[in-house]
């Protein structure tokens, strides 16, 4: 081998080493995107800025449709106000698993202010330029929506109590008798009493009242108040 094949065999491993130092095994290489969750967490943390995470997989078809879109400059100029990840599906089991990517391409936004854990943005499958431009509009608006609550044990056992209140009082039933005036009873009046109504409808008067109280059956029909029949 020639001092020249030589030189260049050489120059040809420190570059492939270069390459290797920079885009480590595993590291997917997307320009503008870090290739390494604790580089890109890093970077966000110095700049206070959001993080917009790509879970992706070699050999994935819409993976590759999602790539050519984001390396167009529209799309990474879109993205500028997030510190933007590119990940290697496989090499981050764990971290798939803490925010539940089950199937690539997922998208997620993780918000600073929960020490970029909370995620505020989920989408899976391949974009178009024209929806990542619209994520990049709405990347400051869903980082500044506030934070749900979690409910604590009172807070859900308030929620499922149902309140005290009185049962409302049954209305009572309207009948032609109950809209007139109630006369006195038959035992109130004395016979010949002026006073008397001349015609009363039958009326059942309790069986347990004494001779002495002059309680009456009446006969069925309107009769004439004279006209009664002593127990």
């Amino acid at each position: 081998m020639s001092s020249r094949g030589f030189q260049l065999g050489i120059w040809a491993r420190a570059v492939l080493a270069g390459l290797i130092l920079i885009f480590p095994a595993g590291a997917m290489a997307l320009e503008g995107f870090y290739g390494e969750w604790s580089s890109a967490l890093n970077a966000a943390k110095s700049s206070g800025k959001p993080l917009f995470v790509v879970f992706a997989h070699e050999g994935c078809p819409e993976c590759a449709k999602l790539e050519s879109v984001l390396a167009g400059e529209r799309a990474r100029q879109a993205l500028d106000n997030a510190v933007k990840l590119l990940l290697e599906y496989s090499d981050y089991p764990q971290l798939a698993d803490r925010y539940n990517v089950s199937a690539t391409p997922t998208l997620i936004l993780l918000s600073p202010d929960s020490n970029w854990t909370r995620c505020v943005y989920r989408d899976v499958g391949s974009q178009s330029v024209a929806e990542i431009l619209a994520i990049g509009r709405r990347i400051d608006s869903m980082v500044a929506a506030p934070r749900k609550t979690e409910p604590t044990a009172a807070t859900s056992a308030r929620q499922t109590a149902q309140p005290a209140t009185a049962n409302p009082a049954p209305k009572a039933k309207t009948t032609k008798s109950s809209r007139k005036s109630t006369r006195p009873p038959a035992s109130s009046y004395s016979q010949g009493d002026e006073t008397a109504p001349i015609f009363i409808p039958r009326r059942q008067v309790s069986r347990s009242a004494t001779q002495a109280s002059r309680d009456y059956d009446y006969y069925e029909g309107p009769t004439q108040y004279n006209d009664y029949q002593p127990w």
